[in-house]
C-alpha cells in the first residue's frame, strides 16, 4: 500500500464524519521537526502531513498527531517522536527513523510487558489498519499488536 492510497482512503472517511483532517503543514514546521529530534522525516510521513496536519477521531479518542504537538512532546516524552496517540497518550505509537536512511523507518508500539514491538515499516499500512479496525475492533490497532506479539 502505497501513502496516496491512504490519503484517499482518509478522504472518504472524512466525508462520512467518522474523522476530522486538518489543513496540511508547512514546509516550515516539517523543517523544525527535523531540526529539533536531528532526523529527517520519511517522505511518506510529509506527504501525509502536507495533505492533512494530522487527524482526529470521537471513536476510540484517537489521534495522528499534530506537526505544533509533536514539536511540543520532544522534551516531555524524552525525545520519542510519537506520531499516534489514543485517550491523551494512554497510549501511542512512535516513529523510529533510520539514521542511515530517513524512508527506512518502523512504526512501533509499547507493550504491557514493557516491550517495544514493531507493527510495520509503512505509515500507509498503519493507517489503513486503523480505519479498518479502529484502535479496538477486529483488524484494529490491538488486534494487529496481539498478532505481532504472537509472531
Amino acid at each position: 500500500m502505497h501513502i496516496q492510497s491512504a490519503i484517499e482512503e482518509l478522504k472518504e472517511r472524512a466525508k462520512t464524519g467518522a474523522l476530522r483532517l486538518h489543513s496540511g503543514a508547512s514546509e516550515t514546521s516539517l523543517k523544525e521537526v527535523e531540526r529539533i529530534y536531528s532526523k529527517t522525516l520519511p517522505e511518506d510521513f510529509k506527504m501525509l502531513y502536507r495533505f492533512s496536519d494530522g487527524f482526529d477521531t470521537d471513536e476510540d479518542i484517537f489521534n495522528m498527531i499534530r506537526i505544533e504537538e509533536i514539536i511540543e512532546n520532544k522534551m516531555k516524552y524524552n525525545n520519542q517522536l510519537y506520531i499516534a496517540e489514543y485517550m491523551t497518550y494512554c497510549d501511542s505509537w512512535e516513529l523510529d527513523i533510520s539514521i542511515q536512511n530517513p524512508n527506512d523507518y518502523q512504526i512501533t508500539n509499547l507493550t504491557r510487558l514493557n516491550t517495544t514491538i514493531t507493527l510495520t515499516r509503512s505509515l500507509a499500512e498503519f493507517i489503513h489498519r486503523f480505519l479498518q479496525g479502529g484502535v479496538f475492533d477486529a483488524a484494529g490497532l490491538y488486534d494487529w499488536h496481539e498478532e505481532t506479539m504472537r509472531g
